[in-house]
């Protein structure tokens, strides 16, 4: 069994013999289980460390972007790292753009209890209205920062001499300072990266074996004095892509215009727009004697907790819980 001694210990594959009933294979194993899941948060903590000392040495950042996939070699006794560093367009993070969106109409409605005039805000009846086209042009620059570039770093690593043979060894020691460029460090990676495979594997096929349902939880004694709690947990899970690209037409990609847009469209009329679009409350000011279209801040904001509700789908997972008893 592995303990918090900071040594990772190889594990034998999880299967229920025949003739053994899945609970007492469970108690039997238990122990086992505690040490994989220890063991894989060791491996994650060794390995996500030289490789962001590995990622510092091939000089990339988000400010400083490689114009094209670059590979920078770092060689440590019988190992050698390659770090192949590229510009992508990172996941975009439309989550976070809906809550600067919701952020920024929060902040105008505020202004409804101040005594001061703010450029391109307008208040009617006991509302806030925003201009729509400094609305789009502000709602635009929060996609844009959401779909900026990054850098991609991917570590790989080829090994020399007897290393290249040995196949999964039985234990590995933590190192001490996990993101030193050693011969030490670089074995233990190795070692440690053959090591995971097997103790993921043994972790989900033991976790498999806990009963679980949707809608209950079930508790699983396997020792005297530990049980796992396991449920099927349904979670709710929105489309935030389709909240921004609905309320935005998003660059470079395909698709219908948003609704915004499609108010800032001097060719439509007035009426016109009321009649697609019923959710907005619009008006026309005048300010310096151009007619200009507004959009109550209330309205816009009700319309994104509108296309919450509406992108938003049911997703279930596993979930399992050590309980002492």
């Amino acid at each position: 069994m592995t303990t918090l001694d900071g040594v990772v210990r190889k594990t034998e594959s999880f299967e229920v013999p025949e003739g053994v009933t899945a609970e007492d294979y469970l108690e039997e194993r238990q122990a086992d289980y505690e040490a994989a899941k220890q063991d894989l948060d060791i491996i994650k903590e060794v390995t996500g460390g030289l490789k962001r000392r590995l990622k510092d040495e091939a000089g990339f950042d988000n400010f400083h972007l490689p114009m094209a996939p670059t590979v920078t070699t770092v060689e440590s006794g019988d190992v050698t790292f390659s770090v192949t560093s590229k510009t992508r367009i990172k996941k975009p993070a439309y989550k976070a753009a809906t809550v600067q969106m919701e952020n920024y109409l929060r902040g105008i409605q505020a202004l409804l209890f101040e005594p001061r005039a703010v450029t391109g805000v307008a208040k009617e009846n006991d509302q806030m209205f925003v201009r729509v086209d400094k609305l789009l042009d502000f709602y635009e620059n929060i996609i844009v920062s959401a779909i900026l570039p990054e850098v991609a770093n991917t570590v790989k690593y080829a090994t020399e001499g007897a290393l290249t043979d040995e196949g999964v060894v039985s234990e590995v020691e933590k190192p001490e300072d996990i993101s030193a460029l050693t011969e030490e460090n670089a074995v233990a990676y190795v070692r440690m990266d053959r090591m995971k495979k097997g103790l993921t594997r043994f972790s989900k096929d033991y976790e498999a074996e806990l009963p679980a349902e949707e809608g209950y939880e079930t508790t699983v004694q396997v020792t005297e004095s530990a049980a796992y709690k396991t449920s099927v947990q349904t979670k709710n899970v929105t489309d935030w892509k389709t909240v921004v690209g609905t309320m935005v037409t998003l660059p470079h990609q395909e698709g219908e215009e948003g609704e915004l847009n499609y108010l800032v469209d001097e060719d439509v009329s007035l009426a016109q727009k009321a009649r697609d679009h019923p959710e907005f409350d619009l008006m026309y000011r005048h300010p310096h004697g151009v007619q200009t279209l507004y959009v109550s801040v209330e309205s816009v904001y009700n319309r994104i907790q509108e296309l919450k509700v509406e992108g938003t789908e049911q997703s279930n997972h596993l979930e399992v819980q050590l309980e002492q008893v």
